[in-house]
């Protein structure tokens, strides 16, 4: 796949109070798919473009205590399809250690070419003595995924020592990728032969929402020791409206971790010389996969032999505990974590 792509942007004070940012993107790009037995693409070639335009203005409502920002972003593809992203946002400090902020926004992820040009053969079956030939097939009627979400937060700094911050939000799902079709097979005659064909059709048929908190600060224990624990809680369903005691099934049912945490602890033994050990812990998955519950540790020894320059090796899954993170999309492959090694060297100029 190819691509080439064009981004101007611009950012202007007007006043003492309000600065103004815009920008104008485009993106081109080509691919071309082979024919399989199972999996195609109708048509195998496709170019694909996309332009948008953005803008958003910020004033200072009370300098150095209340900020507010709105802006917008326009999109216009290939797809003949026209969308808009629009946010506002919030932001008050009552003094040098609090601040709180709050804000709405619309997102949308827009249809792919799995969504619109996907021909899938996906296997046969016996049915009354004839063969089923069961298909996945992809339609230009899809439309953009939409999401509208709510989200506040407040952050406190207690000097030097340790801070703390916390936020909360709520999101729903209109227009989600899901698959339908008719509930019986279809009679043809492929070269005289009769056979039944069962399609299904990709569909904006799917709604859902998500809600959770994240809590998460640091602690500077010592001089050269910090400890940085974090807490997050999520809740998320996803349904088919026509049918909401059914499982959302076309992306699988997500893998919904509810409770994980971690615990960072950044040790600089030298000057030159430091050592990071980190705890992850998750709850298990009841509701369709069964992840159990884990604890993870990632350690890593960095040296810096001069300023700009950084060597370090590092051990992800410490102890070799083999489990899954998630679990695969329709043929993509779910890799379970593993003990990995990493040696990198890294320079700043």
């Amino acid at each position: 796949m190819l691509f080439r792509s064009i981004l101007l942007v611009s950012r202007q004070q007007t006043s003492e109070r309000n600065e103004v940012y815009w920008g104008v993107g485009y993106q081109q790009y080509w691919d071309a798919t082979e024919h399989t037995p199972w999996l195609n693409y109708n048509p195998a070639k496709s170019t694909y473009r996309a332009g948008d335009v953005v803008g958003r203005d910020e004033w200072q409502f009370i300098p150095g205590r209340l900020m507010g920002s709105a802006g917008i972003r326009l999109d216009y593809n290939s797809y003949r399809q026209f969308d808009y992203q629009p946010s506002l946002r919030l932001l008050y400090t009552p003094d040098n250690r609090q601040s709180a902020w709050f804000a709405v926004s619309r997102a949308v992820r827009t249809p792919n070419r799995l969504d619109r040009d996907i021909d899938e053969y996906a296997g046969s079956a016996q049915v009354f003595g004839l063969m089923d030939q069961i298909w996945l097939l992809g339609t230009k009627d899809m439309r953009s995924e939409v999401e509208r979400s709510v989200e506040t937060g407040y952050r406190f700094q207690s000097g030097q020592r340790w801070s703390v911050d916390g936020s909360l939000f709520f999101s729903s799902y209109e227009r989600l990728r899901g698959m339908e079709g008719a509930g019986l097979p279809s009679l043809s005659f492929p070269n005289g032969v009769p056979a039944l064909i069962s399609a299904a059709y990709m569909c904006n048929c799917g709604a859902g929402f998500s809600y959770g908190a994240e809590i998460w600060g640091t602690w500077q224990v010592r001089p050269g020791w910090r400890l940085s624990p974090e807490y997050s809680y999520l809740n998320e369903a996803r349904w088919l409206p026509y049918a909401p005691k059914m499982n959302y099934w076309w992306d699988d049912t997500p893998v919904d971790l509810k409770h994980q945490g971690v615990l960072r602890s950044q040790h600089d033994l030298t000057r030159t010389l430091q050592f990071d050990l980190t705890a992850r812990a998750r709850s298990r998955d009841d509701a369709l996969y069964h992840i159990p519950g884990v604890l993870l540790l990632d350690a890593r020894l960095a040296w810096k032999p001069w300023r700009t320059g950084e060597f370090s090796l590092a051990v992800k899954n410490l102890t070799g505990r083999e489990v899954m993170e998630g679990y695969a999309e329709l043929s993509t492959v779910a890799i379970p974590i593993r003990r990995t090694f990493v040696l990198k060297w890294t320079q700043r100029f």
